[in-house]
């Protein structure tokens, strides 16, 4: 029962490992074709997604997504 309980571990941490990797991934392409990137410029924000991962990652998507809100034009 323990090989089974370890296998479930590495298993849930290589998968933990890999949305990290993807959400990494996401917004560095997303911060590199984005016509505007709010608050920071964005060679801060490519290093804070990169640096503070997930975190960072989580931070820019919600900053750039409450940027919208005050946009004219955007509904």
């Amino acid at each position: 029962m323990e090989g089974l309980a370890a296998a479930v571990v590495a298993i849930a941490i290589l998968l933990g490992g890999l949305a990290c990797l993807v959400l990494i991934v996401f917004c560095l392409v997303h911060i590199s074709t984005d016509y505007e990137v709010r608050y920071l410029p964005r060679w801060v924000w490519a290093l804070v997604v990169v640096f503070l991962s997930p975190l960072g990652g989580v931070a820019y998507l919600v900053s750039q997504h409450l940027g919208l809100r005050d946009s004219p034009g955007r509904t």
